[in-house]
């Protein structure tokens, strides 16, 4: 079990929010990721992009943070995103969460 994470976020528009995530969104991190993630959420109409590039290990914990950042997300009418690797493809595709986000996959070769 991991103990910390790192998070960024930037504003490339007044309506677009991108959160990069670097470590692991485990059962003692995943609470400071979604706490983060939501004191930043996008206006209405907005969009939330996550870069779970950096996640090496997306456990039960992880995954409902996400699904909870999802349901925050629609609640204030923003859609949300995920760029991610095979580490957090994985589990979601096993679950069949998968097709409740919209997921760009990120090439697990260094360009």
């Amino acid at each position: 079990m991991s103990d910390s994470v790192e998070l960024s976020a930037t504003t490339s528009q007044p309506d677009s929010v991108l959160v990069r995530v670097v470590g692991e969104l485990d059962i003692a991190t995943a609470p400071t990721f979604r706490d983060y993630a939501r004191d930043r959420l996008p206006p209405s109409g907005g969009r939330m992009v996550l870069d779970l590039g950096g996640v090496g290990l997306l456990p039960a914990s992880g995954i409902n943070a996400l699904l909870e950042l999802r349901a925050a997300c629609e609640a204030r009418g923003a859609r949300l995103e995920l760029l991610a690797g095979c580490p957090v493809l994985r589990p979601l595709a096993l679950t069949g969460l998968h097709r409740f986000f919209t997921i760009t996959p990120l090439s697990s070769e260094a360009s």
